[in-house]
């Protein structure tokens, strides 16, 4: 028998608690999301099979293992690949450039090059405390893989609380305080996989669990490595401390509302200008703090070039010399596609140190005077030392799925004499074929011309700037140029087997196509594929989209027998799901009303939509989610491109239910009576949307999605609250129901389609 005496009740509360842990579960994804990206550079670790009573519990341990990830990662982004920096570096807040890094309070970030000796020294000795990457590195115990599983396994108890909150709905668990996590970073993720040993029972029912993996959607190894290029740019070329120069040489002179130039000549019998090294210092600072924003990577999102136009002829046109200190301010590297890189100063306190006399700086006069002849030279020579740090940050917007990421490290720039400190050392131009394999040459190139063209899905008309990139695996990525005004490019491409083509443009999903350029070798071809309305084969590109998304909800209703709790001509319908509650005789059903309501003022629906594919095979997009939050009848606004969507959804109520006190009994001579105490819930999970599986996608083609300026998403809920709350109408069992909201969500699938206006 399902309850009999105080069996009956222990199992009441089982299912009690079940129904519990769900709502818990619905809370805790409608504030915390995992995304697990689908490769890495290792393989995953195989994970067993939760038990589904206890697989929240999994979910528990594995949010909190992203959490604690996710906070250890930032705190290293934001310190220079550091969680503690103190351990290898010494810091000041008031002497930034004696010190081995950048003290910004809260924050403290070590030099990926600087000078070790002190600024008064004559002798230079330039070192780094950049760290490795991974454990097989230098210094293995300080690599960022290393630091990191310590932090994890710190911090990550703080997170899980013991497993209170499962505890106090009647689990008994019973897990290690000793664990170890495993830290490895690939292309796209950083990957924690952790062994802790957790024992959990509720009722009858018990599980085990020792392993717990996830992985953290963040392209580390790319931002370390623009990072280290950047540092071996400036280690090798100085490229921070030509800036300096240029902005001394640019505004020096002898006119003391200038800076004092490093070498000139005045032929005045005297000189009435002087300099105050206090003030010098400032101008400098001031200079710094202006221009050291304008370095830019060529190859990064936020490069923008301005072209200085000519000034009137009556004027003295400076735009040449303007227009080439901006030039010079560019770092000719490529690689940073998606990514902003910015350089900043802002205003730390410097060495400085110029050519004075008693903080006065002043020309040396040469004169002579011979009878009538009188002669003068003023001599204006300026030794400039100056010791400055520079903040460089590499920013991925489209990191943790939008929510994004920042790398950051700091140089020091050393000046001594006026000079670089090593002179010898000369900028070759350009410095970006460094940076570029030979595969990409132009004489490399050797397909006979290729030709495409890419125009806008929504409009089907051409588009023109969008970057053309072509990837050879496991060697390099090559830009090979724009489109034109048509939309088309016609360009030699290297012959492989297996390349990647890619199209980028601002306000569009960047699309990848796969591509043998091999079979061009001999005679020209086109890439792309067919589309309606086009007479040659494209490549289609998609604009994003900004769409009103509202929530409606399709319901299940109540029936016990023939008798159905609906809502006027909202009832009946198909069942889907039912039982006989024990010591019942009559049948409770759940049946499907294929009718739209609006959400109640009670109900929140959290929706994902997460992108899986393009709508034509075989095109690659960039990963894209989004989420939305809807309460009652509100809208909100989101952004989405066509594709196949992996789609879940939640729908909680504020309303509390309650289900009513009841007495049952048990049949035969020795039957017995007990009373099932009343059950409130506060808050109770009343619909769900689960897409996930292949088959379940919801497809947006660019037909509805631009024809569109609503689509309305259905979530299957259950209408408990329109059961009369008395004996034998609302049930224990009835809780059930929302379990089943997920599977049934799967079978009624064609009735959910979303609507788009």
């Amino acid at each position: 028998m399902f309850f009999q005496g105080r069996k009956g009740q222990v199992t009441v509360f089982i299912i009690i608690g079940i129904i519990i842990v769900f709502t818990f579960a619905g809370v805790l994804f409608l504030t915390q999301s995992k995304v697990k990206d689908d490769l890495s550079t290792s393989a995953d670790p195989i994970i067993a099979d939760i038990s589904q009573e206890f697989s929240p519990i999994q979910s528990y341990t594995e949010n909190c293992l992203t959490q604690t990830g996710k906070r250890g990662l930032r705190i290293l982004g934001d310190q220079g690949g550091y969680i503690h920096p103190s351990i290898v570096a010494e810091f000041s807040p008031t002497q930034q450039t004696d010190a081995q890094g950048l003290d910004l309070g809260s924050t403290q970030i070590p030099y990926w090059h600087y000078n070790s000796k002190p600024n008064g020294a004559n002798e230079f000795s330039f070192t780094s405390h950049k760290p490795s990457m991974t454990v097989n590195g230098e210094n293995p115990e300080m690599s960022i893989e290393s630091q990191l599983a310590r932090f994890v396994n710190e911090e990550l108890a703080t997170c899980l609380q013991g497993y209170q909150p499962f505890i106090e709905q009647g689990f008994i668990i019973s897990s290690d305080e000793h664990h170890e996590t495993e830290v490895t970073i690939g292309e796209s993720s950083v990957n924690l996989w952790l062994k802790k040993n957790v024992d959990a029972s509720l009722g009858d029912a018990e599980d085990s669990m020792d392993q717990f993996f996830v992985k953290l959607p963040v392209k580390l190894p790319r931002y370390y490595r623009i990072a280290q290029n950047i540092t071996d740019i400036e280690a090798e070329y100085n490229f921070i401390e030509r800036q300096a120069l240029e902005l001394i040489g640019i505004y020096s002179g002898t006119n003391p509302d200038q800076l004092p130039p490093v070498e000139d000549e005045t032929f005045q019998l005297f000189s009435t200008v002087s300099w105050a090294e206090a003030e010098v210092k400032e101008e400098v600072k001031d200079l710094l703090v202006s221009n050291v924003p304008l370095l830019r990577y060529l190859g990064s999102d936020n490069f923008y070039r301005y072209e200085y136009q000519p000034t009137a002829a009556s004027v003295i046109d400076y735009s040449q010399l303007h227009q080439k200190n901006y030039d010079n301010s560019i770092l000719p590297l490529e690689g940073a596609e998606g990514l902003d890189i910015s350089f900043d100063y802002f205003g730390w306190e410097p060495y400085f140190d110029a050519t004075d006399k008693g903080g006065s700086i002043q020309p040396t006069t040469v004169s002579i005077n011979y009878h009538f002849l009188q002669y003068a030279v003023q001599h204006y020579h300026t030794s400039y030392d100056i010791s400055y740090p520079v903040l460089v940050t590499v920013t991925d917007p489209s990191a943790f799925n939008g929510e994004g990421y920042t790398f950051t490290f700091a140089l020091e720039a050393n000046i001594r004499n006026s000079k670089i400190v090593d002179p010898e050392r000369i900028l070759p131009q350009p410095v970006a074929a460094l940076q570029q394999s030979m595969v990409c040459d132009q004489d490399k190139r050797n397909t006979q011309e290729i030709r495409t063209i890419v125009i806008d899905s929504s409009t089907k008309e051409p588009i023109d700037a969008v970057q053309i990139g072509f990837s050879i695996p496991d060697q390099d990525n090559c830009v090979l140029g724009i489109t034109n005004i048509d939309g088309l490019f016609e360009e030699q491409y290297p012959s492989v087997l297996g390349g990647i083509g890619s199209y980028m443009k601002e306000g569009y999903l960047t699309n990848f196509y796969p591509i043998d350029t091999y079979q061009y070798q001999d005679s020209p071809g086109i890439i792309g594929y067919a589309v309606s309305a086009r007479p040659e084969p494209v490549i289609e590109l998609h604009p994003y989209k900004e769409v009103n998304i509202s929530v409606q909800k399709k319901t299940l209703q109540k029936c016990i027998g023939d008798t159905c709790y609906g809502q006027g001509i909202f009832s009946g319908g198909e069942e889907v799901f039912g039982y006989i509650p024990e010591q019942r005789e009559t049948r409770h059903s759940w049946r499907f009303v294929n009718a739209a309501q609006l959400l109640t003022e009670d109900e929140t629906a959290v929706i994902t939509l997460q992108r899986k594919e393009d709508t034509t095979p075989g095109i690659y997009g960039d990963d894209y989610t989004t989420a939305v939050t809807v309460t009652g009848d509100g809208k909100l606004s989101a952004r989405l491109v066509p594709g196949r969507y992996a789609v879940t959804g939640l729908v909680t109520s504020e309303a509390p239910i309650t289900i009513p006190k009841e007495e049952r009994c048990t049949d035969g001579l020795l039957g017995q009576c007990y009373d099932l105490a009343a059950i409130t819930l506060d808050q109770s999970l009343t619909g769900q949307l689960s897409w996930e599986d292949e088959q379940y996608y919801l497809d947006i083609t660019p037909e509805q999605l631009y024809g569109s300026e609503e689509i309305v998403l259905y979530v299957l809920t259950h209408e408990l609250q329109n059961v009369p709350e008395r004996t034998n109408r609302r049930v224990i069992e009835d809780l059930q129901v929302a379990g089943e909201l997920g599977r049934l969500s799967q079978e009624l699938r064609g009735s959910l389609n979303p609507v788009f206006r």
